[in-house]
């Protein structure tokens, strides 16, 4: 699929040419969605006592599955509920077998004295009724019930059992399910601007919903299709937050659904869905995650800007030129980034980028590791890997072509290298010659098209003055000062490298 986008990527660039760049509309990035829980303070009004009862909690419609339930609070003589009222809906879970807690799932704004809710799960539920008074003062009171199952009801576990079982009909693998249920929630929902929804069912069944809530679901989803998985509760940029860790195949990975789903400052957003988040390792994650595990997520092999070959968009600005120098046979490099990265480059030619520093400098360590994983074409033909680094100070690529696997190096009783011994090779791009080597006879590497570093030690005293003919003029000779290599080097004009 890469090669198809990078080809698409190519012609754009043809067509738009260098204008392309001055012609860009520079994009901010999306302000990330956070989890902004609201946390009243449980106090007590002057002279009342903590056991005190503040308000009678009448239930006026029972609550049962996928059905809606009523409360009416009416306070006590002497509450002081002027400020209004706020409710906070917990379930109840349980943890490792014997550890019970309290999981917000909604939280109201200060409002009236009715509440009502559509459950959608068959657990106990902790409601919580916030009073204030005149002064900011914040009472609290609580009831607890229990919705039962029912089998013909539609629920959580119903909806999540129908959408796996679609995802099934769909596609198969461990990676190629988790990636079709993290795109299935990123396209049916927004993130909840009002910060009141906690809960899988939010996003099930209003299309709405906070961290919590993508990453609720994301785990209900994944369990039930057998892929092993956490939830992982955290700061993400310094706020509240909470994301999944993912076994895919074998190997843990991070996934923030919610982080990928981005949302507006002041209303939904819808189309801008992506992958950013799709199988990062702990490394990159923790750039703007914070988070304790007891495993580590170490490789970038799951990341799905790489498998899909996206992140090669995001290179779009530097890739025709980081290609032509490994097509002109630069084994060593350095790539300016400009300072931005590619998001969307139009029919026109027009790119969208974006220019923040912390971002560019992610999305480039990124892609540094990204290109190191691929392989590249070199000279037109020899397929190599590059290792490349990013600078975060001058923002710009290293890249180096990685000679370790190919290599020639000869068996170490080599006395002569014979007359056109490799010539015409292209199977490797460095040879290290052995201390007993001491003649390079004619057109020896004569050819060698892919040859760009060859080490000749001291032991060398004889060098046919074609041995080299042919040979890339980017060709390094690695030497001792006063060799015969040296000499011989300077007469054909290719640089040395001391040994």
């Amino acid at each position: 699929m890469w090669k198809k986008l990078a080809a698409v990527v190519m012609a754009l660039m043809l067509a738009a040419g260098a204008a392309a760049r001055a012609e860009g509309v520079e994009l901010k990035k999306p302000a990330l969605p956070v989890n902004r829980r609201p946390a009243p303070q449980q106090t007590v009004r002057s002279g009342a006592r903590a056991s005190d009862s503040y308000f009678e909690i009448e239930c006026t419609q029972e609550p049962a599955l996928g059905c809606t339930g009523s409360w009416t609070v009416t306070p006590m003589a002497g509450v002081d509920v002027s400020g209004g009222y706020q409710y906070q809906l917990c379930n109840v879970r349980e943890v490792a077998g014997w550890t019970t807690y309290l999981d917000t799932i909604y939280y109201s704004e200060w409002t009236g004295n009715t509440f009502s809710y559509t459950f959608y799960q068959p657990i106990e539920y902790y409601l919580y009724v916030f009073g204030m008074d005149a002064n900011g003062g914040v009472v609290s009171q609580s009831i607890t019930f229990t919705v039962a199952d029912d089998p013909n009801a539609v629920s959580v576990q119903s909806r999540v059992r129908e959408i796996v079982a679609e995802c099934r009909t769909k596609v198969s693998g461990d990676y190629a399910t988790a990636l079709w249920l993290h795109d299935w929630i990123t396209s049916h929902s927004y993130y909840d601007l009002t910060y009141s929804r906690y809960g899988a069912e939010d996003i099930l069944f209003s299309g709405c919903g906070v961290c919590d809530s993508y990453s609720k679901l994301y785990q209900f989803l994944l369990n039930e299709a057998g892929i092993e998985n956490v939830r992982v509760i955290g700061t993400a940029d310094g706020v509240n937050h909470a994301w999944n860790a993912v076994k895919i195949s074998g190997v843990w990975c991070q996934i923030d659904a919610t982080w990928d789903d981005p949302s507006g400052v002041s209303s939904p957003v819808s189309g801008s869905e992506n992958h950013e988040y799709f199988g990062l390792n702990d490394e990159f994650m923790k750039m703007d995650h914070s988070y304790t595990l007891d495993f580590s997520c170490t490789s970038m092999a799951c990341y799905q800007p790489y498998l899909s070959g996206e992140y090669r968009m995001w290179l779009y600005g530097v890739l025709p030129d980081f290609e032509a120098q490994l097509q002109a046979g630069a084994y060593a490099f350095d790539i300016d980034t400009h300072g931005t990265y590619v998001v969307e480059v139009g029919e026109d030619g027009t790119m969208w980028y974006y220019s923040d520093t912390a971002s560019v400098n992610r999305i480039y360590a990124i892609c540094a590791t990204l290109l190191s994983m691929d392989t590249w074409t070199f000279r037109g033909g020899l397929q190599v890997p590059v290792s490349v680094s990013y600078a975060s100070s001058t923002q710009m690529l290293h890249a180096r072509v990685n000679f370790d696997e190919y290599t020639l190096y000869l068996p170490a009783d080599t006395t002569v290298i014979g007359v056109g011994a490799f010539e015409g090779s292209d199977k490797f791009l460095a040879a290290v010659l052995s201390d007993s080597v001491t003649t390079i006879k004619t057109r020896a590497f004569a050819n060698c098209a892919s040859l760009l570093r060859i080490t000749i030690p001291a032991s060398v005293t004889q060098i046919a003055d074609d041995a080299f003919d042919g040979v890339s003029e980017n060709l390094v000779i690695v030497c001792d000062s006063g060799s015969a290599a040296e000499t011989f080097a300077a007469g054909r004009g290719f640089a040395t490298e001391r040994q």
